[in-house]
């Protein structure tokens, strides 16, 4: 599921910087310039760098599993007390193959697998190695999707700036935000219309 995001009111550029995913390990920035008192629309470019690299060894259903790791139980899931990082949601990301590309939230994990959420997408082309042989597995890595506090670390925003959230799993045109994010820079935090502080974990690349 891929959110995009409309933000108004900002009134200086924002510069993103973080690792692009990809098999070797590039890095990159981007500067994009947003128009003060007025609508911005613009998508994150680049993934942060992945936790995790490796090739599918088998796929029954929606869980993922991988041989020679050994990872904590909830190790990548959103708030667990075994995750490496509580404020971040993981999501899958396709290397290769006919899912190139794809991502999927991860949902759970075992000690060598991981579960996804699956919205009107197929899995049954993706390889793995005990189904399609040795080498033949397709290479994904686990990312931890951006979230509002991670994104906008170390910019100053003014105050009531807004981020319009959409979802584009369904037909329709001129369609309503799902959620609505508001900045309150006395707090110096991001609120949603219902907790001012509990928002900046939220992932909005998913």
């Amino acid at each position: 599921m891929l959110k995009t995001l409309a933000i108004l009111t900002l009134f200086s550029s924002i510069s993103a910087y973080t690792s692009l995913a990809e098999t070797t390990d590039p890095v990159g920035a981007i500067v994009i310039p947003l128009k003060g008192d007025s609508d911005n629309f613009f998508s994150v470019p680049f993934f942060q760098p992945a936790a995790f690299e490796g090739v599918v060894d088998s796929l029954a259903g929606t869980t993922f599993t991988f041989s020679n790791v050994s990872w904590a139980e909830g190790q990548f899931e959103f708030e667990d007390a075994d995750s490496s990082d509580p404020t971040l949601t993981y999501g899958l990301l396709v290397m290769t193959g006919a899912n190139e590309g794809a991502v999927y939230k991860i949902t759970s994990n075992s000690t060598s697998s991981v579960t996804v959420e699956l919205i009107n997408d197929d899995l049954n082309p993706i390889q793995t190695e005990q189904a399609d042989g040795t080498g033949f597995g397709d290479i994904v890595q686990i990312v931890p999707f951006w979230n509002l506090g991670d994104l906008f670390d170390g910019t100053t925003l003014p105050d009531q700036t807004q981020i319009f959230e959409y979802e584009f799993n369904s037909g329709g045109k001129f369609k309503s935000p799902t959620t609505i994010y508001t900045y309150y820079s006395g707090l110096n935090a991001w609120g949603d219309g219902v907790s001012p502080t509990a928002v900046d974990d939220s992932a909005i690349l998913e």
